[in-house]
């Protein structure tokens, strides 16, 4: 199976998850499954300044964001999407979600 349809695959699991933290987790467990299949794939894990977790692929810019609300955001090579900030615990990054595409909300 490719990457892509792996990743596709990691978004449907995390819909069913409960909270942000719980897709966060189900995706980065996902992902190291995907890291190990494809050598040279890769998502590395940031945090956003408002409490997303966020996941920036390695190959071709790929963004896959999760707010701190639950939704999912996806776009590739969207690099001015994130802006690193420097706040009292840590280099954090500043999502513009009006650059990203949502994917998924959960219905309230």
């Amino acid at each position: 199976m490719l990457p892509k349809v792996c990743v596709r695959e990691a978004i449907e699991a995390m819909k069913v998850c409960e909270t942000a933290e719980e897709m966060a987790e189900c995706f980065e467990r996902i992902a190291k499954e995907i890291e190990r299949e494809f050598p040279g794939w890769r998502f590395v894990k940031l945090r956003g300044t408002d409490g997303s977790y966020i996941f920036q692929g390695q190959i071709k810019g790929q963004l896959l964001v999760v707010s701190a609300e639950g939704v999912i955001y996806k776009k590739t090579d969207a690099p001015e999407a994130i802006r690193l900030q420097f706040t009292p615990q840590g280099a954090l990054f500043e999502v513009d979600y009006s650059k990203l595409d949502e994917i998924f909300r959960r219905a309230l």
